[in-house]
């Protein structure tokens, strides 16, 4: 269950044992909530064609769903274990600031040549104020830092992995983020 992608009422939540990802889509209702397979997701992203209109049709049951689609089918078993509760380790309350996109995603990638022979691609975020710090200390490299502007009364210090930062930057279209 730490592996699949899970239908929740609006909530659509992706794990793939190290990462969350949580989408809120309006216009989806799960009443029985369920858990995909990742390779079922994976093979339907590559067979489906991404150009057309057309509806996907969806049937789920307690152990089973299927995928019509023109003149495809595809079945495939649901995960059976109970999925986490993903909702308490997510913050109740959270501290907005934005920040331009671009700009952290170069700096992110600066950081990601010195990170690329640590095991964890650990960095370190500080935020105080209107600066947002990123560091990396690589033993053998030094200490690299990179600051970005931003507005907020926020102070935070955490670590993250980098590489997970990039992955997550990759698919942002928005000129700033929140």
């Amino acid at each position: 269950a730490l592996t699949g992608i899970h239908f929740n009422s609006s909530d659509m939540i992706a794990l793939d044992g190290f990462r969350m990802a949580l989408n809120k889509d309006s216009t989806l209702m799960v009443d029985n909530p369920f858990t995909l397979r990742q390779s079922t997701v994976n093979f339907l992203t590559k067979t489906l064609d991404k150009k057309t209109e057309r509806k996907l049709k969806i049937a789920v049951n307690d152990k089973h769903i299927i995928f019509e689609y023109d003149n495809l089918i595809v079945k495939s078993r649901l995960i059976d274990d109970k999925f986490f509760n993903y909702k308490d380790i997510l913050p109740k309350e959270y501290k907005n600031f934005t920040i331009d996109t671009k700009k952290l995603k170069e700096n992110a990638e600066f950081l990601n040549i010195y990170t690329k022979d640590i095991k964890m691609k650990l960095i370190k975020m500080n935020i105080t104020g209107d600066k947002l710090e990123l560091e990396a200390n690589n033993a053998d490299k030094g200490i690299f830092n990179t600051t970005n502007d931003i507005s907020s009364s926020t102070q935070l210090t955490t670590g993250l992995n980098n590489g997970y930062l990039l992955d997550a930057l990759k698919v942002v279209d928005e000129e700033e983020i929140e």
